[in-house]
């Protein structure tokens, strides 16, 4: 669909919403939900077993939230570490420019959004920022190139399970040229409105529908530019292995059944049982008729079997989505790996992180874009550094070694001749949080003790 196809289509608005509705791809959210929520997985469904002699009897139901597990560890790994917005910011506009984006961020706690966007990306295999302007608190500038700007940004998530409907309406080319969003709004108990708003880079059409007939109110485009950031990857994180899962929870919950019957052993008899044991007592004495036998039956070999099966399961879901498969003995022993061997633990799972960035890069960059032109139509100082570059940069969690590294510190300042300098190193150490206050108090303290009797010994000393 082209831009223009949308701007004469809007005289009849419902039948422009029923053509973009059309040419939105196959998505099939609710399969997917039942998939991520355990208490939707297939084999809660598994029916009671029906008995000639008796009531139904209820089967185990044992669903595994492993989809929730492989979408956290790849949330983590990707984004656990907050995303930095790096630029070569000089003095002047471009300065300013990096505070007003740096506070932007801040304020709409990007950090925490991020993992939310990526955990909906990877289960629902869509997700939407729609970015608008509002009226700013006093002072909320205060201090910086924006003081005295009148708003601020603020950011809503949208997603199918929000209850959006995403439609990211592209050209020919590919390049999105508009978006729309599907949605219901409660206006009395019982009673919801259905809306559709479609977002162009210089209009808002804002949508509702009203009995039978749609009606839309045109607003200006508030940053030249439309206001959504759309992500979107092929296939949920499990998708490679979803039969695996179910396989395994079938697995589970037939073997609880079983358990049910056969988990404790239990006697046969062949003859007649003249007399039992009484419950409790020593030297239990089974008296049998005419040369009757007892034996115990026990559950030797089947569960080797179930064993080996569920084990295979679990090495082929881990492996497979690149998950890190930590046993309580391998975190006990973390602490014992060397920075080389943790990378190398890790390294599926940071291929894995590298592929979230490759998804995921694109529209965090067209979120610094979006917030550049937001700052500069509000604020013309700061036009001189519209096209600073400010690049995303994503670091992958990885846990550390941190003796080894202090030491590995040490040794490069060790010697006649150090290999970087303690500037360096500061930033470099672990166990600093904040490398630049750190970098200052040491400095003072070098200075304060340069002033004691024995630090102007070693000044004179280093003189003569």
């Amino acid at each position: 669909m082209e831009l223009e196809q949308i701007i004469s289509g809007l005289e009849d608005y419902g039948k422009l919403v029923t053509q973009i509705k059309a040419g939105r791809a196959d998505y099939e959210y609710e399969k997917l939900k039942k998939q991520y929520d355990p208490l939707l997985h297939e084999v809660m469904d598994r029916p009671d077993k029906i008995v000639s002699d008796g009531p139904p009897v209820k089967r185990a139901k044992l669903p595994v939230p492993m989809q929730k597990l492989i979408v956290e560890y790849a949330v983590m790994m990707a984004v656990g570490n907050p995303i930095q917005y790096v630029a070569a910011a000089k003095e002047g506009a471009e300065k300013s420019l990096k505070e007003v984006l740096d506070i932007t961020t801040e304020k709409n706690r990007l950090a925490t959004l991020d993992k939310q966007i990526l955990r909906m990306l990877k289960s629902e295999c869509e997700v939407a920022e729609l970015w608008h302007s509002e009226k700013a608190p006093e002072g909320y500038w205060d201090g910086t190139a924006n003081d005295g700007t009148p708003s601020k940004l603020r950011v809503k998530l949208l997603a199918p399970s929000l209850g959006d409907t995403l439609i990211p309406i592209w050209n020919m080319y590919g390049d999105m040229i508009a978006f729309g969003r599907g949605y219901l709004v409660t206006v009395a108990r019982g009673k919801k409105e259905e809306h559709f708003d479609i977002y162009t880079d210089t209009t808002y059409y804002l949508g509702k529908k009203n009995g039978e007939a749609w009606e839309f109110k045109p607003e200006k485009a508030q940053f030249g530019k439309i206001p959504v950031v759309y992500h979107t990857q092929e296939h949920t994180e499990w998708r490679d292995v979803q039969r695996l899962i179910e396989q395994k929870e079938m697995l589970m919950s037939r073997h609880a059944d079983n358990n049910a019957y056969f988990a404790f052993p239990f006697m046969v008899a062949s003859g007649e049982i003249e007399k039992f044991a009484d419950k409790g007592e020593d030297g239990k004495v089974l008296t049998l008729k005419g040369g009757g036998d007892v034996k115990m039956m026990t559950w030797d070999n089947a569960p080797a079997s179930l064993e080996l099966e569920k084990k295979t399961l679990d090495d082929e879901i881990f492996l497979n989505t690149m998950t890190p498969r930590l046993s309580e003995e391998q975190v006990k022993g973390l602490g014992n790996y060397s920075g080389v061997a943790l990378k190398m633990l890790f390294l599926p799972a940071h291929m894995k992180a590298a592929k979230t960035e490759e998804v995921f890069g694109p529209g965090v960059s067209r979120r610094i874009s979006l917030l550049k032109a937001w700052a500069v139509m509000n604020n013309p100082a700061l036009k001189p550094a519209e096209r600073m570059e400010i690049t995303p940069r994503f670091t992958f969690f990885v846990p550390k070694n941190e003796l080894e590294a202090v030491q590995t510190l040490t040794n490069a300042l060790s010697g006649e001749r150090p290999i970087m300098s303690q500037e360096t190193a500061v930033g470099l150490n672990p166990l600093v949080s904040d490398p630049e206050a750190e970098w200052e108090r040491m400095q003072k303290e070098q200075e304060s003790a340069d002033t004691l009797p024995s630090g102007l010994d070693r000044q004179m000393r280093a003189v003569i």
